[in-house]
């Protein structure tokens, strides 16, 4: 779904974590910060990092809606999944 100008909550889908410049790179430049979204006793703060399963806030700067584009895992040639750097 887009995501909103201001703050919207995303949960980060895929089962291999990757960077939160990689994840959001259909989006760059239309984003501020990324922000882990606090269980009952912590407090919000900034992650480099998207793990599955998780929860964050994504303060959206375009002043539209965006739509982020989430590329699936890739089998390396290693066999681990991931993403090609």
């Amino acid at each position: 779904p887009a995501l909103q100008p201001g703050r919207n909550l995303f949960s980060y889908p895929l089962a291999v974590s990757q960077t939160v410049t990689n994840a959001l790179r259909s989006i760059d430049g239309r984003y501020d910060a990324v922000l882990a979204a606090p269980g009952d006793s912590e407090a919000p703060h900034k992650v480099d990092v998207f793990e599955f399963g998780k929860s964050y806030w994504v303060d959206i700067s375009a002043g539209e809606p965006v739509t982020p584009f989430l590329a699936p895992p890739l089998r390396l040639p290693d066999g681990t999944l991931g993403f090609p750097q």
